[in-house]
């Protein structure tokens, strides 16, 4: 940068000053200059940069840009729509293709953006929360009114600590910690506070004393089906954000439920991919589907805990888990059943403690269920079991006993397909099907 160069008003965000724009240069011309700066220093096909002062420099500089270039198309036009603000900053951010693939302009790459690309939300009262990104990096920053013009009034990458992340979460936001030296350093015990990440935002109801409240649903860079995710509440009192709700998680891409606020029930409700204790799948596999749901009232908010979507599958878990331990089996599974799969659960035993001496596992699994009006059927395909039919009936607690397993041969030797998903849709038999 020239020495003699005339500055823009710099940006404030949250106390601390960002990078300014050139005198001359366009936020979009900036915006570009920083973008191939900040691709010398980062992989490929991903985000993740090398941890130097030029990519760190470079990566404060882009998001400043975009959030200049928003800044000026509000000033331009103070009505403008969200959706007409999407598709410019779209425009903005779009990559270019690989030479591979199929190339398209940037106005056709953005008539179909991705749902996880840049977003933003009206929040009323001329607040406007945003979330531009890039490939799988990007930030979220508020715009609001400054004597009479936009401008940034917060942005979650310059946040300081907040009481209720004790963990360090919103601090994956920060410019220094989107390398993959960091990843290095923390992957084996907080994960979950290295970046890069990207978000979509949405609009909460207002608390007691009209303060405005958004929700940030971010995921981490990442490779393969499986990624890593992380969920915020924030209130805006008009001058600071205030954490008041964070959790980490990991979730499949194609997951049926992701994050969305029920109006109705006041309920922020976050989709997740758990894990059973016995089986397994693969990582574009939905395994084990959650939903962990957080009650947004007027006085604040208050986290309902996590819920399984697949009781049913659940059943079988604990059912093997039983045999697999010596443990009795009497309350979740006949007779029948135990005699029929103690064995081959004792082999799958011995096969897991050669691995490590606390492991059990039946393998890689699939499964379908079909829910009845009285229980439940279960088609599971496991490595060390082979196919079974499980019948089930629900029992008084809302939970199923598995009443019978059988080994189907020849054609019916097929699941349909898996089915760890969720929502569930009524057949014409008037049961209900999980596909």
């Amino acid at each position: 940068m020239l020495a003699s160069a005339r500055l823009r008003p710099v940006l404030l965000i949250a106390g601390t000053l960002l990078c300014p724009v050139l005198q001359g240069q366009t936020a979009r011309q900036e915006y570009e200059k920083a973008y191939k700066i900040l691709r010398v220093h980062t992989g490929q096909y991903d985000f993740l940069h090398d941890g130097s002062s030029e990519a760190i420099a470079a990566t404060e500089q882009m998001w400043s840009a975009v959030a200049e270039f928003t800044s000026e198309q509000r000033n331009r036009d103070p009505s403008v729509s969200v959706a007409s603000l999407n598709h410019s900053l779209c425009l903005l951010t779009v990559e270019p293709l690989p030479p591979g693939a199929v190339q398209k302009t940037a106005e056709e790459q953005c008539q179909r953006r991705r749902g996880d690309a840049t977003e933003a939300a009206d929040l009323g009262h001329h607040l406007l929360l945003v979330a531009p990104s890039v490939g799988e990096s990007g930030t979220v920053f508020l715009l609001g009114e400054r004597d009479g013009k936009s401008t940034v009034l917060w942005s979650i990458a310059s946040s300081s600590p907040q009481r209720v992340d004790p963990g360090g979460l919103v601090g994956a936001w920060r410019a220094d910690r989107a390398s993959g030296t960091c990843r290095e350093k923390e992957s084996s015990t907080n994960w979950g506070t290295c970046g890069p990440l990207y978000a979509n935002v949405g609009k909460l109801p207002a608390d007691e004393n009209g303060c405005a409240r958004f929700y940030v649903d971010a995921g981490y860079e990442g490779n393969g089906g499986t990624i890593g995710k992380q969920t915020s509440i924030w209130r805006w009192d008009g001058d600071h954000a205030e954490l008041q709700w964070i959790g980490a998680y990991e979730f499949m891409i194609d997951q049926g439920l992701g994050t969305s606020f029920d109006e109705d029930k006041g309920t922020l409700l976050i989709g997740q991919k758990g894990e059973f204790r016995t089986m397994s799948d693969c990582g574009s596999c939905i395994e084990r589907p959650m939903e962990q749901r957080v009650l947004v009232t007027k006085a604040g908010v208050e986290d309902l805990g996590v819920q399984s979507l697949v009781p049913e599958v659940d059943a079988i878990d604990e059912f093997l888990w039983r045999l697999s331990h010596g443990l009795p089996t009497a309350e979740v599974a006949s007779a029948h059943s135990a005699r029929l799969l103690g064995s081959r659960v004792l082999g799958a035993t011995r096969k897991s403690r050669k691995i490590k001496e606390t492991f059990y596992s039946v393998g890689m699994v699939s499964s379908v269920t079909r829910l009845t009006k009285t229980g439940a059927d279960v088609c599971m395909d496991a490595d060390e079991l082979g196919i079974l039919m499980v019948q089930m009936r629900r029992t008084a607690d809302g939970g199923y006993f598995i009443t019978h397993v059988a080994e189907p041969s020849g054609k019916a030797a097929v699941c349909p397909g898996p089915a760890f998903d969720i929502p569930l849709q009524a057949d014409t038999s008037g049961a209900q099907s999980r596909n």
